[in-house]
């Protein structure tokens, strides 16, 4: 089955098409209007957390075990990079993490639109 080799083809050319074309610039934009009005790093913050469904329900659904999932969420958690990245300056690469992992989650669950939508948020951070 070659889907998935697909996908990273076409995820390579849509980052290429968005870049020319000025979509990434202004998918930063939208961003900021959403969240820029939080004080500080606290969207910073939520996003990162939000990381941890994409990893409970990815181990949840290989792994079998709902203890299992939740310790390995957990474990996304208290890894040192993701946890004093979230409270430091805001930097959109780490927006990234959290994007790339629910990208994982929709392409696992064959929902390409939202997968789509979240690759399309996570090439937008590596401006």
């Amino acid at each position: 089955n070659t889907f998935p080799l697909l996908a990273v083809i076409f995820f390579v050319f849509a980052g290429t098409l968005m870049a020319r074309g000025g979509v990434a610039i202004r998918l930063v934009r939208m961003a900021e209007v959403l969240v820029g009005w939080l004080p500080g790093s606290l969207a910073q913050i939520v996003v990162v957390a939000l990381g941890v469904l994409p990893v409970w329900w990815l181990g949840r659904r290989h792994l079998g075990s709902e203890r299992v999932a939740g310790l390995l969420a957990l474990g996304f958690l208290a890894y040192p990079w993701v946890a004093t990245s979230a409270v430091a300056a805001i930097h959109p690469v780490t927006f990234a993490i959290t994007f790339y992992l629910f990208c994982v989650w929709f392409l696992d669950t064959n929902r390409l639109v939202l997968f789509a939508l979240f690759a399309a948020l996570a090439m937008s951070t590596s401006l």
